[in-house]
């Protein structure tokens, strides 16, 4: 270890000051494992021709029925090279070297390679065996995980000069432009081994076979017609590559135990966005369904293989691109709303469209005595001079139907003022207005909340509950603008209280949004529950947990509760 760790950094000074000159590497670097017979067993020679090696890993893996290792456990049974250091390189694995295991493992330094020599490993025969007993898995590369053993992570490494300072590092079966192959050039390597058929089905993510080529220790297989891999392999670990016309290279790795089968999916963001169309669907609340919709939907934005979704309504008055459901009132008849999900992923796209049916919905109570209205609809719901199809269009049918039942009211002379902050004793009054509750009055009244105060009851009777729990100081600052998070917080507590709306267990992915970092840890339960019902959405990415809600937003908010309530 201690003299591996000396060379390479006497190898790294010598290179950063261009001491040993730049040798450009033929493509494709690699090992060569060659074997003979010698008197009392077998030597298996370890050599990189043709490139300036300047180290390297190997980790192999022999036929413990049919070889021996001479030499014990330990770097003494592997016979350096002339200028050749051995090392463990890091790793304080013993298993790098037994003979019980069938392992060889050890990383090598060198200033320049004799004959490209790098080591020679003396094995005994097993049994009687000899030579020509041998086939393809007497020898062969063995996958060494990161887990367990340091820095190694593959069967064999390389480390060359190619025209730089410092060596590039290649790796067998590595995924790319850098890679080495390792020939097994030893005496019945190209003899098929002994062992179970191991069956490999190479599919696509619709099923569909594909016709591919893998290469398993320097062996490559052809598919048959049924897209099958056949592969004559004992057990234990193998690396493998595979490639498909249309499908590019991937690696991995196959565990063989017996009678194996093994199913590779191969994809393409074309494949990848076909089946997400196919199975994506809309998620309704219970007891809904595309004929009868009248509580919020779940329209996914992104599926659990990556594809994006956007969403767009025909009607987002009746359906937002968000989920957000707004019921017509009874007469106005149900309306029919076309949902369009785009959904893509890479360069790949693909449309899929929907129909629901929104039921419409009875209006509840009568205008109350302090709306102040610009006009009524055909079908008797207050009207804003300052809320119009042009001007928050997208809240229009939520304040008109607020409005109607007497739940939200406007500001004077025939407006809404829909885009004004609304004050957190605005909001808890029109939450307990919405929200009927036999409860009565707090008799310990916030310091700020004066007892002539128009919102002075409904504040009370959230603190009753034990819902409105103040900003700290015995005050609960009324007239202070609520943020989005705090709304959530006030309304869960609320719904939870009373029961108006059971809340079920769904709960969004607040990590999805882009200001994920700015959510109250006293908040993050309430978005998470709020967002992933359909009751509180987003807008590019983000959800905005301390901005100011405006009264427009407001009443979006509070209609999907209403609305979900049934009424």
């Amino acid at each position: 270890m201690k003299n591996g760790r000396i060379y390479a950094l006497i190898l790294a000074i010598v290179m950063v000051f261009g001491l040993i000159p730049a040798v450009y590497a033929v493509q494709a670097p690699g090992y060569r494992l060659t074997g003979k017979t010698v008197a009392g067993g077998y030597d298996l020679e370890i050599t990189v021709p043709g490139v300036d090696a300047t180290g390297g890993q190997l980790a192999l893996q022999y036929d413990t029925s049919k070889l021996t290792l001479l030499g014990g456990d330990s770097l003494k049974a592997i016979g350096a090279a002339d200028g050749v250091s051995l090392t463990r390189d890091h790793v304080e694995e013993n298993e790098l070297v037994n003979g019980e295991k069938g392992v060889v493992g050890f990383a090598w330094y060198s200033f320049g390679l004799t004959n490209g020599k790098v080591a020679t490993l003396h094995f005994g025969f097993e049994n009687g065996t000899a030579a020509e007993d041998l086939d393809a898995s007497s020898i062969r590369l063995r996958y060494v995980p990161r887990e367990g053993f340091g820095a190694w992570n593959t069967a064999a490494q390389l480390h060359v000069r190619t025209g730089g300072y410092a060596p590039d590092t290649y790796e067998y079966l590595h995924d790319g432009d850098k890679e080495i192959r390792v020939e097994f050039a030893y005496d019945g390597a190209d003899k098929a081994p002994e062992g179970t058929d191991v069956t490999v089905h190479c599919r696509d993510l619709l099923g569909k076979t594909v016709a591919a080529k893998m290469e398993v220790d320097t062996k490559t297989y052809t598919t048959d017609g049924n897209g099958d891999l056949k592969l004559p392999l004992g057990d234990g670990t193998y690396l493998y590559r595979v490639s498909a016309e249309g499908f590019g290279t991937q690696t991995g790795k196959l565990t063989v135990s017996g009678k194996t089968e093994e199913t590779i999916t191969f994809v393409t963001d074309e494949l990848l966005v076909q089946q997400a169309c196919e199975q994506l669907e809309i998620g309704y609340y219970q007891g809904d369904s595309a004929q009868s919709v009248t509580h919020s939907l779940t329209l996914t934005t992104k599926t659990d293989s990556g594809v994006s979704v956007a969403w767009s309504s025909s009607d987002p008055e009746r359906i937002s691109a968000y989920g957000a459901v707004f019921r017509p009132v009874r007469g106005k008849g149900n309306a029919e709303v076309e949902l369009t999900a785009m959904l893509s992923h890479g360069k790949a796209q693909a449309e899929k469209k929907f129909t629901v049916t929104v039921l419409e919905m009875e209006a509840q109570g009568k205008p109350g005595t302090n709306i102040s209205i610009g006009g009524t609809t055909a079908d008797g719901k207050p009207t804003f001079s300052d809320v119009t199809d042009t001007s928050f269009g997208w809240a229009k049918n939520a304040i008109e139907s607020l409005a109607a039942a007497g739940i939200i009211h406007g500001t004077g002379d025939g407006k809404f003022s829909p885009g004004s902050a609304i004050k957190r004793g605005d909001f808890m009054l029109l939450l307990m207005g919405m929200i009927p509750t036999d409860a009565a009055a707090s008799a310990e009244a916030f310091a700020d909340v004066p007892a002539d105060s128009y919102y002075y009851e409904a504040i009370q009777k959230a603190r009753a509950l034990g819902v409105a729990e103040g900003t700290g100081g015995n005050r609960f600052d009324p007239d202070a603008s609520i943020t989005r998070q705090e709304m959530a917080a006030l309304t869960v507590r609320i719904l939870e209280k009373t029961g108006y709306v059971t809340l079920s267990e769904e709960r969004g992915d607040l990590a999805l949004f882009k200001d994920a970092s700015e959510i109250a840890p006293w908040a993050e339960q309430s978005l998470a529950l709020l967002t992933g019902q359909g009751y509180l959405v987003g807008g590019d990415g983000l959800l905005k947990p301390g901005a100011k809600t405006n009264r427009a937003e407001a009443a979006v908010f509070l209609y999907g509760i209403y609305n979900a309530h049934g009424a």
